[in-house]
């Protein structure tokens, strides 16, 4: 990704996004610069084959650290998929496309199977990981509406379910110190709580109705369907898969006959413990039945990220993003439509100076601090931080 970040620079001379965007590459040049961000991006979710680095991370770390690897970490590749590939980098996404579902595809598969074939706790739950954020990115190459959003939403569900996860096994290995499934079963007889809760968080994440995860497949299989009904068929085979391992993991541990002759003591959750998994099985519930705020809430960024993966709404770029002041310096920068208004002001402030156009900016100049949307809805806050921060100089 850094080779492809100083090869962007040496053609265009500026590592600013937005004016980036404004740029126009030769196709080779793009679709070099594609693979080098999509290696890099494929390597962080992980997408098959460059997962192996993730059970082998989950085993060594400690539970505070799977559970940030596994909630925030991970996402991060498909954040980076979302704002480079789809977007700076749209021409080389429609060449790579089928490429990228396939692995995706096979990601699923070869994950779930997987996953049925461990023994320790935390790599059944790794390579569950993988098969589910391959399915994420197999909905990101459908490159529309529904397949964007079941892939942000399922990334947003697996996170919560995927942390739950990983603390239950964190709340075995303490008390037993031990990972592998043999040693385990029984454990509704001592510990009805955790059985009640580590049910749960089973169900989410085979995608059952209800929870977080079974909004983000149904959003993602539909998007699916749209661009291939054949990579469909093929990918329910990961629900099927998801199921069967989800089941069996909990029968082992949960059910059966206590094993005595390995663990002798027993103790079912703390408060502290049982706080902590009521904290995530709060949003994972919530999850799965507030979507329609949540998808409002996207539906604009992730309709213009499916006509950017069309190539249908480059015209629209310097409207929609405000380009900066950096880009009015460059002169191949695409001027952006006139529209008079009432008063003789133009929109979006296009200024003739001579005979080549520059963009001016429409906001005035803040601290980039009091520019975020979050901030603008709470007034009394940003008058706060203004009060704090010294006045910049522009």
């Amino acid at each position: 990704m850094l080779g492809g970040i100083f090869y962007l620079y040496l053609l265009t001379g500026s590592t600013h996004y937005l004016v980036l965007l404004s740029t126009t590459l030769q196709e080779g040049q793009v679709q070099i610069i594609w693979l080098c961000f999509f290696l890099a991006f494929a390597v962080k979710m992980p997408l098959f084959p460059l997962h192996i680095w993730l059970p082998e991370a989950h085993v060594e770390a400690p539970t505070v650290g799977s559970m940030l690897l596994a909630s925030l970490l991970l996402k991060l590749g498909g954040y980076g998929f979302l704002r480079f590939s789809l977007t700076l980098l749209a021409e080389g996404f429609t060449t790579y496309s089928n490429l990228v579902a396939a692995f995706s595809l096979l990601g699923v598969i070869y994950g779930s199977l997987s996953t049925i074939r461990q023994i320790d706790l935390k790599r059944i739950i790794a390579y569950s990981s993988v098969a589910h954020m391959n399915m994420v990115m197999l909905g990101l190459a459908s490159a529309n509406q529904q397949g964007l959003d079941g892939a942000i939403y399922l990334m947003i569900g697996h996170g919560v379910v995927s942390a739950a996860l990983f603390f239950c096994i964190g709340v075995l290995y303490d008390r037993y110190h031990s990972r592998l499934l043999r040693y385990y079963g029984g454990l509704v007889t001592v510990m009805p709580l955790f059985a009640s809760l580590f049910f749960a968080f089973t169900l989410a994440n085979m995608g059952f109705p209800g929870t977080s995860n079974f909004l983000g497949e149904i959003l993602l299989f539909l998007g699916i369907f749209a661009a291939s009904s054949a990579v469909l068929l093929l990918a329910t085979a990961g629900i099927v898969l998801a199921a069967i391992y989800s089941v069996w993991l909990y029968n082992r541990i949960i059910f059966g006959a206590l094993k005595t002759e390995y663990i002798g003591e027993f103790a079912d959750l703390t408060r502290r413990e049982g706080g902590i998994l009521l904290l995530l099985l709060l949003p994972m519930l919530l999850l799965g039945v507030i979507a329609p705020p949540i998808l409002d809430y996207a539906s604009l960024p992730v309709r213009l990220l499916a006509l950017l993966s069309e190539g249908a709404a480059s015209m629209l770029l310097p409207t929609l993003l405000c380009l900066s002041p950096a880009s009015r310096r460059r002169k191949e920068a695409t001027p952006a439509a006139v529209t008079p208004v009432k008063g003789g002001r133009l929109e979006p402030s296009l200024v003739i100076r001579g005979r080549r156009p520059a963009l001016r900016r429409y906001q005035p100049r803040r601290h980039p601090l009091l520019r975020r949307p979050h901030l603008r809805l709470l007034p009394p806050l940003r008058r706060g931080i203004a009060a704090s921060i010294p006045r910049p100089t522009f």
